[in-house]
Formats: C-alpha cells, structure tokens, sequence
C-alpha cells in the first residue's frame, strides 16, 4: 500500500508447547501491520493483527477443551493475531513486542469446535 502506512505480511509460527501438555503448532495468518503512530519520533511503534488463518497442532489440546460444552476441539483451528511492537526507531533491528496468538473454531465452522485457547507473549527479538 504506496500511499498508506499499512504492509500486508505473513505470520508464520512453527512452536512446541510445554507444560501441562506437550505438543506442537504449526499455523500461517495473513496479517496488516498499521505503521504510523503521532509518538513515532519518540518510540517507533506498530499494530499488526489478523482474524483470519490457519493452526494445526500435533495433538488435541487439553486447555481448548476445559470450559468447552461437549470437550471437543480439533488439530486444525483458526488462527488470530493481534501484536504491538515498540521500538527505538524505525530502523532500529531491535523491538520489544506484546503478542495475543489465539485459535478457536469460529463459533462451530471449524469441525464443529465452539472453544478455543489464548496464547499471550512479551519479549525482545531482532530482525536481520
């Protein structure tokens, strides 16, 4: 988008869970990143986020079942993103990010799935 402070990006996630339950994530979610904030010039920030996309797991997870009325959920869910990062400037290869990773079964579209689960995060990372 020439004219405007929004890149279309692609989210791309390859995890392994750990703690109550072990299993793996793999999900792809198109993304829009909103690039132009009035404090920019003091600390560069920038809004992704994406309601629609695609998360597979390895395994059933036990937490999208717990609260679920039938217990049901399923490997393939979607996928929805929503992340601030923060940074010194706009070149800057470092950014302090807060990210909500969720998938869900879009109220029964996905096999019938009405659950789901949150995944909330905060860190630093560098992009090279």
């Amino acid at each position: 988008f020439p004219h405007l402070p929004l890149h279309l990006e692609f989210d791309f996630v390859a995890a392994q869970h750990f703690g109550s339950q072990s299993f793996g994530e793999f999900a792809i979610t198109p993304t829009l990143r909103w690039t132009w904030f009035p404090w920019n010039k003091y600390i560069y920030t920038t809004f992704r986020g994406s309601p629609v996309g695609l998360s597979y797991t390895t395994k059933l997870s036990k937490p999208e079942r717990t609260g679920v009325e039938r217990g049901h959920t399923a490997k393939l869910l979607n996928s929805l993103i929503y992340e601030w990062t923060f940074a010194p400037d706009e070149k800057s290869t470092w950014e302090a990010f807060y990210r909500i990773h969720h998938r869900c079964g879009v109220y029964g579209l996905f096999d019938d799935v009405t659950g789901g689960s949150n995944y909330v995060s905060f860190g630093v990372r560098a992009n090279f």
